[in-house]
């Protein structure tokens, strides 16, 4: 089997000839590359070389099948010493958002942190309606089928399509510090955004059900601390409860990225139909153990992950501790329902020896 049908069976409820094993190495690699510090046997690779080298899978997530643009704002950066501001700008006024690369970043290699949001008063919500209602998307198959012929055999390219209208609203254009005061204070100027978000989507689920990908990274970061099961059954189930279908429908997958503690929502997040939990974050970095998860969601959603990020740290995991817990993944792997991943990222500090360790669990090394 190609690491592509490995994917995919798991996904259909069959029985691959070995686990698929994707760990997401870019921020490991992007950060050494630029720092310097690849190991011995790794300087001048690049990071399909380096996925080569451990024995993993591809893990493909840059398939677009659209290009985004707004039709009534201007976005825009101002670069700052330590960062970057982003403007938006329309006939409503103009809010900022900043963002900053902290410490030890390699010189921009891991991603900056987000300081500042969007929304911070009232006075906010008619610019930030405005740019809901001008956003627009077109179709850009030629995209995806070019990355597609590029990533072969060895995975399934990915299509990351951004995150759900009330997601959206209250962590990136609120944020979580302040939304709920937002949402108990000015509830009519929430809601009436998040239903704005809901109609400019719509266009866009057309355009992924003609696309030529297959599976769609929707939604992330379900939290339960953040988003408790009360807030999450009224804002975003009934949303996925339209979107779902209508993809299954059409022969695609929906994937959400799980890198949160869903603790409490197991049950709503299984409601919602959707397919795949991606960085699907376990014990240790939350107090769901891989086993309940699986469990509890037999049958209806594929897990992507079953290694913790933070257990590759050996300043943070013993070697012996990680044995077992990578053993444990393995052997649950095999007997269905997960694709193996690490949840979220192989980070700086991580011994990349672990990982060509799983890799050898799983080719049978």
């Amino acid at each position: 089997m190609t690491g592509r049908q490995r994917f995919i069976s798991v996904l259909e409820g069959r029985e691959p000839d070995r686990t698929p094993w994707t760990p997401r190495l870019d921020i490991w690699h992007n950060y050494h590359r630029a720092a310097g510090t690849l190991p011995d046997g790794y300087g001048g690779l690049s990071l399909e070389q380096v996925e080569k080298k451990l024995g993993t899978g591809r893990s493909l997530r840059d398939g677009v099948v659209f290009d985004m643009y707004n039709a009534t704002s201007r976005v825009r950066q101002i670069k700052t010493e330590d960062g970057y501001i982003s403007v938006i700008e329309n006939d409503a006024g103009a809010v900022t958002e900043r963002y900053v690369f902290m410490p030890g970043a390699a010189g921009g290699a891991i991603r900056p942190a987000r300081t500042e949001h969007y929304i911070k008063a009232r006075t906010d919500y008619p610019v930030m309606l405005e740019y809901a209602r001008g956003i627009r998307y077109r179709p850009a198959y030629d995209k995806y089928l070019r990355y597609d012929a590029e990533a072969g055999d060895d995975g399934l390219p990915l299509s990351i399509v951004g995150d759900v209208p009330a997601a959206t609203v209250l962590r990136d254009y609120i944020g979580y510090n302040d939304c709920y005061y937002h949402l108990a204070d000015y509830t009519d100027e929430v809601e009436t955004l998040m239903d704005e978000l809901k109609k400019t989507l719509a266009p866009m689920l057309e355009i992924l059900i003609k696309s030529p990908g297959s599976l769609f990274m929707h939604g992330m970061h379900f939290d339960s601390r953040m988003l408790p099961p009360p807030v999450f059954d009224k804002y975003i189930l009934p949303y996925y409860k339209t979107f779902a279908p209508k993809m299954k429908d059409a022969g695609k997958y929906t994937a959400i990225h799980q890198d949160a503690d869903a603790t409490g929502l197991l049950k709503s997040i299984a409601e919602c139909g959707v397919d795949v939990a991606d960085c699907m974050c376990t014990r240790p970095m939350s107090p769901l153990s891989l086993q309940s998860v699986l469990c509890e969601w037999k049958g209806k959603i594929t897990v992507w992950g079953g290694i913790p990020s933070v257990t590759l740290n050996p300043d943070s995991f013993g070697e012996d501790e990680f044995i077992s817990l990578a053993s444990e993944a393995v052997t649950l792997a095999k007997e269905g329902g997960l694709i193996l991943a690490v949840s979220d990222n192989v980070m700086p500090e991580a011994d990349i020896g672990r990982v060509r360790l799983v890799s050898d669990m799983v080719n049978g090394g």
